[in-house]
């Protein structure tokens, strides 16, 4: 009996294990992609620490940087032709309510999502007070703070947003974005005279000057109809191979993300150092951005949509991974469009749509991170009052101010300036900030990414009905077509001359001719009538039909 019980318990483990096995193989096949890059992130972060104890020379971090540099450019490559394709058709096949709808959500969601970040933040700063717990003050004077950002304005910052989203030229808008800068003049080599504001350009992508002119376009298009159709479908060919070379490169990231976390913890300085002198103030931070992430962000998802975000998060994974690793919405935007419209089966117009805007507008990290360090420098700052309504202009400032941050790695230090001077704070105070921006910057672009992500749920969400609605019915207008079509390929041709030619009446010539044919018989055959003479029938020229008109239906003919 023993026996018995031993073996069948035997064989049932032995089942369940190769059950259990077998679904661990189809999960490794479906997500081998997410795992190789786990894998290599854990096997980068050990190798990283490891070798920053041997203290390597400058050249062999250049090669250990090296793939991951390769891995940035290519994403950075894919920017442009991702941009201008999935928007521009992303809108222009949309009818015009539904595309409304999605602008309306959208800007919606983002504006509410930053504002409520923004709160977040105000409120731990206020609570744990970092600013009076610090231990360690800037040494170098502001020394690491360029020259050019202390007398950067927030009226500076407004103008050259509207002056990026109006590009004078948009292959230049490809390449760089205008700037307001603050240079000192060279007086005669040795002597600076005072700063004075000019423009330039710098070597970055305009892209929120693309994003305006690309929804423009979109809807320009949609609009257009029939006329327009050739061009969009060159867009939709140059979105799907875009795409495609972004599914090559994604296979390429594991080892260009163990490269980059190689790259950082050799490079990055003594960070014992670092906790000890701004522990509570990244404590504040983080908490503020985990908060967001995964608080405020998917309680947002749920209610709306009444769905479980952890589902919609677990489709996120390599998407987060991306944005911790590079830092960066732009870069990070081709993996967050193949995420949600593969694993989270979000419409392509929507994802197309939405997703490039949030990664240029939707910055909910970058706004609490701006909040929280201009109240840290205000309470550190000896003698400076910090009032109700300076915390409302924080607060106002920072959410705008937010809106215009580049879509780069550590923007939000520049943008904080717009920040403290609208409270008339030290802008040399950001070089105190400068030694931990590397650790913060990555998380609050996690929390812009995922946000952007969860908006096109949202969106997507609230969509849905009226895409399917458009589908069915351009669905139907493609078959009346296409009936229609083939019924005027088997119309047979017009019957030959009397000389033998083909006829070249067309179809309505052919229709005109029937009942002139039709007319004339019905008064020959009512003269006869009235003569009492047998009615004659004749065929038409067209079919050789034979047509028996009655009296009844001569005269409904006559009064026709």
């Amino acid at each position: 009996m023993v026996l018995v019980f031993v073996t069948a318990f035997s064989g049932f483990a032995s089942a369940f294990a190769a059950e259990r096995m077998s679904e661990c193989c189809i999960w490794l096949k479906k997500n081998l992609l997410l795992a190789l890059t786990i894998t290599f992130a854990f096997v980068g972060g050990g190798f990283g620490f490891y070798l920053r104890s041997m203290k390597p020379s400058i050249a062999t971090v250049e090669i250990i940087n090296l793939p991951g540099e390769l891995f940035m450019r290519m994403l950075q490559m894919t920017m442009l032709p991702l941009i201008t394709s999935s928007i521009i058709t992303g809108l222009a096949t949309l009818d015009p309510k539904t595309s409304r709808r999605v602008f309306t959500l959208s800007f919606v969601y983002y504006a509410v999502t930053t504002f409520i970040a923004v709160i977040v933040g105000i409120i731990l700063v206020l609570s744990i007070a970092p600013g009076k717990r610090v231990v360690w003050y800037d040494q170098n004077n502001g020394k690491n703070v360029p020259n050019n950002l202390s007398p950067f304005t927030a009226q500076d910052a407004f103008f050259d947003l509207l002056r990026n989203v109006f590009p004078e030229n948009l292959a230049q808008a490809c390449i760089e974005q205008y700037q307001t800068v603050y240079k000192r003049e060279d007086i005669n080599g040795t002597l600076e005279g005072p700063l004075r504001k000019t423009s330039t350009y710098t070597n970055r992508m305009n892209v929120i000057g693309i994003i305006a002119m690309s929804v423009t376009c979109g809807i320009i298009l949609g609009k257009m109809r029939e006329k327009g159709e050739s061009l969009v479908n060159i867009l939709i060919a140059v979105d799907q191979v875009t795409m495609n070379i972004i599914s090559l490169i994604m296979w390429y990231s594991p080892i260009g993300i163990a490269s980059l976390i190689i790259g950082k913890l050799v490079e990055v300085a003594d960070v014992r150092e670092t906790l000890s002198a701004l522990g509570f103030y990244m404590i504040t931070v983080l908490s503020g951005l985990f908060i967001q992430m995964f608080v405020i962000q998917p309680l947002i998802y749920m209610l709306l949509t009444r769905k479980n975000p952890l589902t919609f998060m677990k489709g996120l994974l390599q998407v987060w991974m991306t944005a911790f690793v590079t830092s960066s919405s732009a870069a990070t935007l081709p993996v967050t469009i193949e995420c949600c419209e593969q694993n989270l089966n979000i419409d392509k117009r929507i994802a197309r749509f939405v997703l490039p805007v949030g990664a240029t507008i939707n910055m909910n990290g970058t706004a609490l991170y701006e909040a929280v360090s201009a109240v840290f420098i205000a309470q550190l700052t000896v003698g400076y009052k910090l009032t109700v309504l300076k915390v409302i202009i924080i607060s106002v400032t920072a959410t705008i101010a937010s809106v215009g941050a580049a879509a780069v790695p550590s923007a939000g230090v520049v943008t904080m300036v717009i920040v403290l001077s609208a409270v008339g704070l030290d802008t040399t105070h950001i070089a105190m900030i400068l030694a931990i921006d590397w650790l913060l910057d990555r998380v609050r672009t996690s929390v812009n990414v995922i946000g952007d992500a969860f908006g096109a749920g949202i969106v997507d969400y609230y969509c849905r009905e009226s895409l399917n609605m458009a589908d069915s019915i351009a669905q139907r207008e493609t078959s009346r077509l296409v009936t229609k079509s083939l019924a005027d390929n088997t119309n047979p041709p017009s019957k030959t001359s009397e000389d033998g030619g083909l006829g070249t009446s067309v179809a309505v010539g052919q229709k005109s001719d029937t009942m002139q044919n039709s007319l004339s018989e019905s008064r020959e055959r009512e003269e006869m009538a009235q003569r009492n003479e047998p009615a004659q029938t004749r065929p038409t020229s067209d079919s050789g039909a034979v047509l028996e008109m009655s009296g009844k239906g001569s005269k409904r003919t006559e009064e026709e």
